[in-house]
């Protein structure tokens, strides 16, 4: 904050304070308002001036405490247009945008949630991080708190072996594919000389005959899901790859405006906490 004296730290070093687990960019503080609904009993509901509300549809409901897991893959409206971004550049401080918000009421009835998040990046893990803070409001006065984290490990294949790795396996998997294959034309061939100039439906019924197999159903549902699976890691180290060099550029981009005196340069790290949100996965309390 500006209004607190470092010392001899500078700006830069005390923003970087974290030895291990890196701070990226700017807190984000987020909410999930309430769609307001009519009241069992309006007429004592009116004589007090009170309001009835619900859950946004598809949004977690919490008459009773959540799990971890809950809140984790909750489906999480955010009301981007109450997002603050507690940014150490800009004209006010950390401090002073909090009391702004305390004044303005920016949280009010109107939010069932809050959520706190922050991005930090270990590089002996080589992992980015998400960490939120749920604060959660319901009707009946209490508030839940759950910590949940999303994790990505930006460089899937750091080491070698990695490669050598999944090489064997998918060289196996292939390995099997084309067996397999080998067998289905073997199979055709023999049907065709069986029964040379039948109907299309002899051919497929003496096909099925033999070639279906327990075993061979077996190594046809593993090659599709191992193929299936390649596809879909594919996928993930392709983004992580894109989160990675967003990371890089959004850093660089953050630094140039907190320089430059713009505002809400904090904003900048948006589209970096929507990835992270798609790509990494959930970590589970033990």
């Amino acid at each position: 904050s500006q209004n607190v004296n470092l010392g001899t730290f500078t700006k830069g070093a005390a923003r970087k304070y974290l030895q291990y687990n890196r701070k990226i960019g700017p807190v984000k503080l987020s909410q999930q308002g309430v769609v307001r609904v009519a009241c069992p009993n309006e007429e004592v509901s009116d004589m007090y001036n009170l309001t009835c509300s619900r859950q946004p549809e598809g949004a977690l409901e919490v008459e009773l405490k959540p799990t971890e897991i809950e809140v984790s893959q909750a489906n999480y409206k955010e009301d981007v247009s109450k997002t603050v971004w507690l940014d150490m550049y800009g004209s006010s401080s950390v401090k002073t945008k909090l009391e702004e918000l305390e004044v303005a009421r920016w949280l009010n009835p109107g939010t069932s949630m809050l959520r706190v998040s922050i991005l930090t990046y270990n590089a002996d893990a080589d992992i980015l991080a998400g960490t939120d803070i749920n604060f959660m409001f319901p009707a009946s006065g209490h508030i839940y708190k759950e910590l949940t984290h999303r994790t990505v490990c930006l460089k899937a294949y750091s080491s070698w072996y990695f490669w050598v790795f999944d090489a064997l396996f998918y060289g196996q998997i292939t390995f099997l594919f084309l067996n397999e294959l080998k067998e289905v034309v073997h199979s055709l061939k023999a049907v065709k000389g069986l029964r040379d100039g039948a109907g299309v439906t002899s051919h497929v019924t003496d096909f099925l005959g033999e070639y279906v197999s327990f075993w061979n159903l077996v190594d046809w549902i593993s090659i599709i899901l191992a193929y299936t699976i390649l596809g879909l890691w594919i996928q993930q180290v392709t983004n992580e790859k894109k989160l990675q060099a967003d990371l890089i550029s959004y850093n660089d981009r953050y630094e140039a405006c907190g320089t430059s005196g713009g505002s809400d340069c904090g904003s900048i790290f948006k589209p970096l906490h929507d990835d992270l949100e798609t790509v990494g996965l959930s970590i589970r309390k033990g």
